[in-house]
């Protein structure tokens, strides 16, 4: 690092930076991440907060998001976290469940009763003794550092205070669904938590994910979120994330995915609450016969912005991947979509999928849609689009000529568009809850 790297940082980021990780230091059971928090912070002194001049972010300011004043979370009273849990409760992990409530393990409302015994489960800030060497060996992995350069992804290293972790050892079926809550109570002042996330999926085994984020109404903080997920060879992961946060929060959520040789990981992101949210997903096929699905679905009004970057990275030959995302658009709402498919030189037979659809419902919504390819083999079969439209008056009028009126032909096409998302959900309950939102949500646009 260089005196000219270190100036180059403004005085106003460097204070944004302090806010965001003032607080206690980490409790000394987390020992296992020291070296990855410590160059984190090394790191921070002089990689700045994103700006629009940045090709990665010139969609998207973060001006709202620096111009207030954070506390740190541990100050919040916590009041008012059981009640929110009743509205993201999922039926098929009843004593499968860890919950975080203002970014710290709240045991009251966790239930870990039901997970097999030799599953590893529990907090990061106080993990079990015997767990400490499966998070040395996970925790901050090679791809986790992925977001080395990225200025949230070294705040969350950085500053996180606790997370979950889940360690599925070889040949297990987990048959309940894992659900990992984090929730957010009101307070007079912005309030920021880093949530951490550990799942790994050990050889041959099995695991369905729930990873859920809500809030009070009027909350008013920010959410910097990273969650690592390691595939292990022919392991399989089902994991469905949601987002349904204050309209008054900000969201900011990081995704390293690994997977290992003829594994299956299928995700669905579901974004509906926040004002700003930002969502950076890299999976990386790094054997063959992977299979990998990056399906999303953001529904905006109002003044919402929703941004979101994947990168799909085959590395070996004979895989597969496929990434639908869909954004639904009203008002004055501002969606960004940036996706990238990497195949390098020596993957060859690669089956990679990208589309972005986008319904923009008002004239005054924004969008801005990048799809990309960047293809080193010759030997693959790879497309990828971007469509906008808005609702065809041929549809709203077959459906008139069915018996609905206007308001309720225009509702169910705009459910219909969206379920294509919230149908490929496996667990049963939420997909239901989902259902329900979506429905709600094209009701008020």
């Amino acid at each position: 690092m260089t005196d000219t790297a270190q100036d180059a940082l403004s005085e106003r980021d460097r204070t944004f930076t302090q806010q965001l990780l003032a607080g206690p230091d980490a409790p000394a059971s987390t020992a296992f991440a020291q070296d990855n928090r410590e160059a984190a912070r090394e790191r921070l002194q002089y990689v700045g907060v994103p700006t629009t001049d940045m090709e990665e972010w010139r969609f998207t300011s973060l001006r709202e998001v620096t111009n207030e004043s954070y506390v740190p979370a541990d100050e919040v009273d916590p009041d008012g976290a059981e009640q929110l849990l009743e509205s993201h409760h999922v039926d098929e992990a009843e004593s499968t469940r860890l919950v975080f409530v203002n970014g710290m393990y709240a045991p009251e409302l966790s239930e870990t009763s039901s997970f097999p015994d030799e599953v590893r489960v529990g907090n990061l800030a106080d993990p079990a003794e015997a767990d400490l060497e499966h998070l040395q060996d996970h925790f901050g992995t090679p791809d986790a550092h992925s977001f080395d350069d990225d200025y949230f992804g070294s705040v969350n290293a950085a500053g996180w205070r606790d997370g979950s972790y889940v360690i599925v050892p070889p040949d297990t079926l987990v048959e309940d669904v894992v659900h990992l809550v984090h929730l957010t109570t009101e307070h007079d002042e912005p309030y920021v938590n880093h949530p951490r996330n550990l799942v790994v999926a050990g050889r041959g085994s099995k695991v369905s994910v729930v990873e859920e984020y809500g809030s009070a109404d009027d909350s008013v903080h920010l959410t910097n979120a990273l969650t690592e997920v390691s595939v292990g060879e022919s392991a399989t992961v089902e994991h469905a994330v949601v987002q349904g946060e204050s309209r008054e929060a900000f969201h900011i959520a990081r995704r390293a995915i690994d997977l290992g040789r003829a594994s299956n990981y299928e995700s669905q992101t579901i974004s509906y609450g926040a004002s700003l949210s930002r969502y950076d997903t890299r999976a990386y096929g790094d054997a063959e016969q992977i299979d990998c699905t990056l399906d999303g679905l953001a529904m905006l009004d109002g003044d919402q912005v929703s941004d979101t970057h994947s990168v799909m990275d085959h590395r070996e030959s004979n895989a597969g991947s496929h990434q639908l995302h869909k954004m639904i658009i009203n008002d004055e709402a501002h969606s960004v979509f940036n996706g990238k498919i990497f195949v390098q030189r020596h993957a060859q037979k690669i089956d990679a999928y990208q589309l972005n659809r986008t319904l923009q419902l008002s004239d005054r919504a924004k969008v801005n849609t990048k799809p990309q390819l960047e293809i080193f083999a010759d030997d693959v079969s790879c497309t990828h689009g971007a469509t906008i439209g808005q609702l065809e008056d041929e549809q709203k009028y077959y459906l008139r000529t069915r018996g609905l009126n206007e308001e309720q032909a225009r509702d169910l096409l705009i459910y219909a568009f969206a379920a294509e998302i919230v149908e490929t959900i496996p667990v049963d309950s939420l997909r239901e809850r989902l259902k329900d939102t979506v429905a709600e949500k094209t009701r008020r646009v």
